[in-house]
């Protein structure tokens, strides 16, 4: 089994637990780029979660990895909740009311108005945010080449 088959397998594991729980929850960033197909690897993966399910996606969370101290970039974000987990060596970052600040200004993402398909890994539905709304998030984080690619794949597909 190769690196990124491992990690899908500990997401497996982990998306079966936040299912199992009703935790309403999606995935994006370069994960959701590489479910996509519109690159073909990545580093972490980014769970964007409902504010309403955060106390039941933190259960899930401690059962299966270890709460990793904080970091958070409280200038350009302002995601009400985010956390750092490592389950079974896999980095997965948890966040509730992502947000991002760009120019003074505040722009929210909730998961409820994101999730835009389902990837089917070996039976285990894993919920999908939108690409046109990471073009978005990509540009107000500053990294106009993600949103070129994602431009680029959608243009191409």
């Amino acid at each position: 089994m190769n690196e990124i088959e491992y990690k899908l397998q500990v997401l497996k594991k982990v998306a079966n637990e936040l299912n199992n729980a009703n935790v309403l929850w999606a995935i994006g960033s370069s994960s959701l780029l590489y479910f996509k197909g519109v690159v073909d690897t990545f580093n972490d993966f980014d769970l964007f979660i409902s504010v309403n399910d955060t106390e039941k996606a933190k259960e899930c969370f401690n059962k299966l990895g270890v709460q990793q101290p904080l970091y958070y970039d409280a200038v350009n974000y302002g995601t009400k909740t985010f956390l750092e987990y490592i389950v079974d060596g896999v980095e997965f970052d948890f966040m509730a009311d992502f947000s991002i600040i760009n120019e003074g200004k505040e722009y929210l993402y909730p998961v409820e108005d994101s999730i835009e398909s389902y990837y089917d890994l070996e039976g285990v539905q894993i919920p999908c945010q939108s690409l046109k709304q990471w073009i978005e998030c990509y540009r107000l984080m500053k990294r106009e080449h993600k949103a070129v690619l994602i431009e680029n794949y959608i243009k191409e597909s």
